[in-house]
Order: C-alpha cells, then structure tokens, then sequence
C-alpha cells in the first residue's frame, strides 16, 4: 500500500465522517460533490491496483464465505437499483433525480477496494476508529459553537450568522424556527461515535477522548431537537442490555460455575444499572425534547416572508424546493408540522402503490414523488417500498442485516472486542433511526454499512491468516 494510498483513504473516510451530506467542502464538478468525487478516485486506484496485483482482496482467501455472501448480497442490490433506474426513465419520472437515486445508492460499490485496502497490515481498523473521533470532536465543536450562537446573539445578530451559513453550506444545516440549536447531516456519524463511546464507558475502560465524546456529543445531540436520534439511542441501549444478558447466560456461562458466580453476578449488576440509569436519562431527555417540538416546522433555509434579507441566502435551496412541490409561497408558509407530514407520507405512497399492482412488487422506479418530494422522505423503507417494492425492502433488509450473521460467527470463535458489539449496536440504531430519517439509503448510511460489513469480512480472514479454524 502506498503513501498516497493512505492519504486518499484518510481523506475519503475524514470527509464521509464529517462531511455530513457531502457538501461541507463546497468543491464540485458539475452535479457530482467532493464525496462523489473521492469515491471515483478510490475506484480508479483500487482498480489500478487490482490490474497491477491481480488480487481483489487483501488475501489469497478469495472465497471465504464472508466474502461471497457480502459480494452477492452487494452486486444484487446495486443490479437492483439499477432497474429501479430504468423503470424510472421508463415512467418519465425527472431523469436529474433518477439519475441522483442511483448515485447515491452506487456507494455501494465502495466495499471492494474497501474490503481489499482495510487489514491488520494495510489500512488498519484501529486507523478508521481514530479518524471517527477526530471527526466527532470537530462536529460536536462545529455544531455546539452555532447552537451556543442561537443562544447567545442578539436576533439581529443572528440572523445575519444565520443567513450566511447557510449560503456558505447550504442544504447541511436544519434549523427548528420555534427552538434553539440546529442538525447538521454530520449528527449521524456523531450518533455512531457516541454509541461506541458509551459502549468503552459500560465496559469501564474508555479513554478521556472517549467520555469527551460521548458527554459533550450527547449535548450537541440534545440541542439537534431530532427525536429520532434519542430514540435510537434509548434501542442501543435496549439492545446493549439484551445482549449482555444473553452473553452471560448462554454464551460464556460464567455465572453457572461456582467460582465464577460472584464476581460475575457482581460484574453484570453493576453494567445493568449503569446501562439501566442511561436508559432513563435518554428517556427524560427525549421527553424534554418532545416537549419543545410540539407544532415544529424545520426548515433548511430562513422562510422567505421572515427577513428580506434572507431572499438571497434561500434562493438556491428554494428553487430546488419549487421543482419538487409546485407550492406557491402561501402554500410554503403553511407547511404541515414534522410529526404530520409523515401520516401525509404514508397515505401518498399508499396511494402510489395502489395505483399498479406491479408497485407492490418492484415498485415505481427512482424518482418518484411522494407527499410533494422527490427525496428526503423521513421515512427511509417507505420510500424503498414506494420506489423498490416488496423485493427492494427484503434486499435492503438482507444487506443491514448480513453484519448480525458475520458477528455472530466472532461469538463462536470467542472474539468479542468492544468494537464488535459497539457496531452491532450501531446497526441496531440505525435501522430504527433511518426509519424517522432518510439515512440507510444516503452515501451516509450506506457508508457505515459498507465499513461494517468490510470489518465483518476482515476479521474472519485475520483468523484464516493466522491458521486458525474458519
């Protein structure tokens, strides 16, 4: 692996964890941003590499199960979507947002120089943890510096902050109008890192970086208002607590042997309280954010009628908007409130499914317009089902939970490291946060599913490597 090796991957992982939705660097050509970009340059590396090495994998285990399973399982979602594309053209739905669905979900195809560069001797597991912590603390420092500015500034002050960030970054930062604080895109891989930082600190050997991380993203979490990041985290630790109890009672068995009874029985108490007291400040908080979201609209952008000097600021993101909604201005202001707009949601996509009985099945093709949008619809496997059908959520589904499968076989061979549960439990998060969120189908989420599921590949050939049993 070469040095320029390392440094696009360093790149390419830094700017997927911080970048929110690929826009934070305002470099583009044409239509494709600085993510899309990196993407493409690692794809021509890596096959570079492959022409040069004849070695599509870091090893000669070219056909560990592992292996295969993630490679059908990808190859068949991206040859899916790809007929999702077609059918959308052939529906004449707008080929611009066609063409964007498809790009989007082509991150997929990230896994393969993923899968051959990420290794105990080439890009190291330990090197991408590193680069997810320097990520979160520039988050939490990015986004606690605008939600303390929210608070502090004068309201004419403010606005002009307000008006120029977002036409320094448009389109990354959502603001509530009737609270304080603000969600970056970037939140998601914050979630990641608390969740992972939460894990080290149950265990009760987390580092100073580590607490830093989770207590002062936790509060950049709590001034984001978004529900649906504190409820993923309350099933994180749901999970976290179903799992250890399953780990102590039918994977190592400790507890039933008597010289282990105490000190094991002991061990667990102390980890079910402390997760139990998390548990219940999670609860609270997503109470007290409930609290403040009660008839809350968000918006990306000042609403036009608010300031004049907002008009500029919001063109762009408003002529996207127009497009995709025929609203007239009046129609703008009376926006439904967010815990109404996804009833709304769900009664148009039943609609839409109902008008071909094909749609149940293969769906209505990419771009598709649901509730007045042609993406961002919070509800992710709603808009897999409207646009993919029944076959595109079982395939969806087949591929976020293929990680579940590969871990599993890490209990059997006794490897159970932090890092294993902590993205376990991450996944468990995310399927339930992308349901309140348009993350698992965005380079964002697929990403965490791609590293995922390359470290679920990765791990059992560290194990072939080291002559032991597969």
């Amino acid at each position: 692996m070469t040095k320029f090796e390392k440094i696009l991957l360093s790149i390419f992982f830094l700017e997927l964890f911080a970048g929110g939705g690929g826009r934070l660097i305002n470099v583009s050509v044409g239509p494709l941003s600085i993510r899309m970009i990196l993407f493409i340059v690692l794809m021509l590396v890596y096959g570079i590499r492959v022409l040069a090495t004849k070695k599509l994998v870091t090893t000669d285990y070219l056909y560990l199960k592992q292996y295969k399973l993630s490679t059908i399982l990808i190859s068949g979602i991206v040859l899916y979507c790809l007929l999702s594309t077609i059918l959308g053209i052939a529906y004449g739905h707008p080929k611009g947002v066609v063409v964007n669905d498809f790009l989007r979900v082509a991150y997929f195809v990230s896994f393969f120089p993923l899968a051959y560069y990420i290794s105990n001797d080439r890009f190291k597991i330990k090197w991408i943890k590193s680069i997810l912590d320097i990520a979160a603390l520039f988050m939490i420092v990015f986004t606690l510096s605008i939600d303390m500015a929210s608070i502090f500034m004068k309201q004419e002050v403010y606005w002009k902050f307000y008006s120029w960030i977002n036409e320094v970054i448009p389109g990354e930062l959502v603001f509530r109008l009737n609270t304080t604080g603000v969600f970056y895109k970037g939140h998601y891989f914050l979630f990641f890192a608390v969740v992972l930082a939460l894990y080290k600190m149950i265990k009760g050997n987390s580092t100073l970086v580590e607490k830093i991380i989770f207590f002062l993203g936790m509060t950049s979490i709590y001034f984001t208002r978004a529900r649906g990041l504190v409820l993923a985290l309350v099933f994180v630790i749901i999970f976290l607590i179903v799992y250890s109890l399953i780990e102590a009672f039918f994977v190592r068995k400790k507890i039933f042997k008597k010289p282990d009874f105490i000190l094991s029985t002991k061990k667990l108490s102390h980890k079910l309280v402390l997760m139990l007291i998390v548990l219940a400040s999670f609860c609270m908080i997503y109470f007290s954010i409930s609290s403040t979201r009660v008839g809350d609209v968000q918006t990306e952008i000042p609403q036009v009628e608010t300031k004049k000097t907002d008009k500029e600021t919001s063109n762009e993101t408003v002529q996207n908007e127009k497009p995709k909604t025929n609203q007239s201005t009046t129609e703008v202001e009376e926006k439904p409130f967010t815990g109404d707009i996804r009833v709304y949601f769900i009664k148009d996509s039943l609609h839409i499914l109902n008008s071909r009985p094909i749609n149940w099945l293969v769906g209505n093709g990419y771009g598709t317009e649901i509730g007045g949008r042609l993406t961002g619809i919070e509800i992710s496997f709603l808009d897999i089902l409207v646009e993919q059908g029944v076959i595109g959520v079982l395939l969806w589904l087949l591929v976020s939970l293929a990680p579940f499968y590969f871990y599993y076989g890490f209990q059997r061979k006794g490897e159970r490291n932090y890092l294993n549960v902590g993205l376990l439990a991450g996944i468990a998060g995310m399927l339930l946060l992308t349901n309140t969120n348009p993350f698992i189908n965005s380079p964002i989420g697929i990403g965490f599913l791609v590293i995922v599921l390359v470290i679920g590949f990765n791990k059992p050939v560290d194990y072939s490597m080291r002559g032991l049993k597969k």
